[in-house]
């Protein structure tokens, strides 16, 4: 299990759908590959690459094949005021994780704040895909 506290030198893993990216290179991510849906009540999904490699975020994905992966520091993260908390799925990919400040509540109570993280999270993700989706 990954109930481990998150370290402030670790890495996390996004999974964006391509339709949130304009193919580079480099690839363009959109702010809208990290807008929580409703679905996202406690926070953003994120992975921690301690416990799971990119590869097989990308592959566990609704749709295989069709996923970025950026590679993320929790540095980063937290310089933008935000936090990563393990979120350990009994029947999902080890390693999930989530950014509470970025629950679909959250970013609706206050969406200008949120877009312009989510602005800036995108850039910083544009220089760290680590995986692109198959043709």
């Amino acid at each position: 299990m990954s109930a481990d506290p998150v370290a402030a030198d670790e890495f996390v893993l996004r999974r964006i759908h391509k339709n949130m990216v304009q193919a580079g290179p480099p690839p363009i991510v959109s702010y809208l590959g990290f807008r929580p849906t409703p679905d996202d009540t406690n926070g953003l999904s994120v992975y921690r690459e301690i416990h799971i490699a990119a590869l097989d975020v990308a592959a566990s994905g609704r749709k295989p094949g069709e996923y970025y992966v950026a590679r993320l520091r929790i540095a980063d993260l937290a310089a933008l005021g935000l936090s990563v908390v393990v979120d350990e799925q009994a029947h999902g990919p080890p390693g999930h994780a989530l950014i509470p400040e970025l629950s679909f509540d959250a970013c609706q109570q206050n969406q200008t704040h949120c877009r312009q993280i989510q602005i800036r999270l995108a850039a910083l993700a544009c220089s760290a895909v680590v995986v692109m989706p198959e043709k």
